[in-house]
């Protein structure tokens, strides 16, 4: 009987499954903090509201946060790397964080293009045009 040794992964495989898993983990750190990733987003890692945060941004984002164990560096090249996989710009967006959100509000923003010319003019038609409205985000 000849035993066939099971090939050992390789580093890039590795490589690429701590990258998922240092991810995996800020993600469930966001959600536990903030309630979602997509609250997260808005109201910590992207509060202006451009959808990109550059390094330095994102350094000072995570130092003002509840302290995060894991590994800032990796998880910003991990983030790079995700990001590198869409485009050729060395920027996070919430697409890096979660797929899904990311699509739902590109959904939501294509829908009000059409629908309304534009995601201002959504919420100026929900609120009458009043300045003085409020809608929450819950």
């Amino acid at each position: 009987m000849v035993v066939t040794p099971m090939p050992s992964p390789s580093a890039a495989a590795v490589t690429e499954d701590a990258s998922e898993t240092e991810i995996i983990a800020f993600c469930q750190f966001l959600e536990q903090h903030y309630g979602s990733i997509l609250r997260a987003w808005r109201y910590v890692l992207d509060p202006n509201g451009d959808g990109e945060l550059l390094y330095p941004e994102f350094i000072e984002v995570v130092a003002a946060m509840p302290t995060w164990h894991g590994d800032v560096t990796a998880l910003w090249t991990a983030l790079v790397r995700r990001a590198r996989s869409h485009s050729e710009d060395m920027v996070m967006r919430l697409r890096e964080l979660s797929v899904v959100d990311y699509q739902c509000l590109e959904d939501f923003r294509k829908w009000a293009d059409v629908a309304f010319g534009g995601v201002l003019e959504v919420f100026k038609a929900a609120t009458d045009a009043r300045l003085n409205a409020m809608m929450t985000f819950f």
